[in-house]
């Protein structure tokens, strides 16, 4: 039997590493044959049709992020140790997988809450006072129990954002035009302390400063 190609290695990891949803799209594309080489080639032919599949037959595996050109297996000759890190290795691959999708739906939540942060609603300060949080914790503590005055759906777009945040591409506030000026502008809006400077304030008192 001849060993995997390269090509076929990541057309395997990629399968393995599909949502369910995903699978089912992709096998309709490629006519419901049940073969996931199929479903493979057909992602292939409409994801990557700036190359040419015919003349490099592994340009597939290439082309895709590093946690799917091919399954990272453990050497380590303790047995249990390795399958330690091959649960490591398939964790971090399946979050990988799922990472555009983990950044598209937590783009859209951050666009969602950010108006609502900029309403007169009921919430609207809650929301900021989250935002603020993500965009500088320091500066901006949040009250995790003010996701109790949340409505669910707000609840749970602040999840959304918070998973996209979890190992953030950019901070929240660059998803924005001039973001930065746009998220102080909500902390004056509503009032919230920026704690940074509350304390330097307090220091320079205790010094005999004044305000600055």
């Amino acid at each position: 039997m001849n060993a995997p190609t390269p090509d076929e290695i990541a057309g395997m990891a990629w399968w393995n590493l599909l949502p369910e949803h995903d699978r089912t799209h992709w096998m309709s594309r490629a006519g419901d044959t049940g073969r996931a080489a199929d479903a493979w080639a057909v992602f292939k032919r409409e994801s990557f049709s700036g190359g040419d599949m015919t003349e490099n037959p592994n340009a597939g595996a290439a082309a895709l992020p590093p946690a799917m050109q091919a399954p990272m297996v453990s050497s380590h000759p303790d047995p249990e140790v390795r399958a330690a890190f091959n649960r490591m290795y398939e964790e971090r691959a399946r979050r990988e997988a799922e990472r555009p999708k983990v950044d598209a739906e937590g783009r859209e939540a951050l666009g969602r809450l950010f108006k609502v942060a900029q309403s007169d609603t009921g919430q609207a300060r809650r929301v900021a006072a989250f935002l603020l949080g993500c965009y500088n914790g320091e500066r901006f503590p949040f009250d995790l129990t003010d996701f109790r005055g949340l409505d669910y759906g707000l609840f749970d777009d602040c999840l959304l954002v918070l998973r996209m945040d979890y190992q953030p591409r950019q901070e929240v506030h660059r998803y924005f035009d001039q973001g930065g000026l746009r998220f102080e502008q909500l902390a004056k809006d509503h009032g919230l302390t920026d704690v940074y400077k509350l304390r330097r304030e307090l220091d320079d008192l205790r010094a005999g400063r004044g305000p600055g």
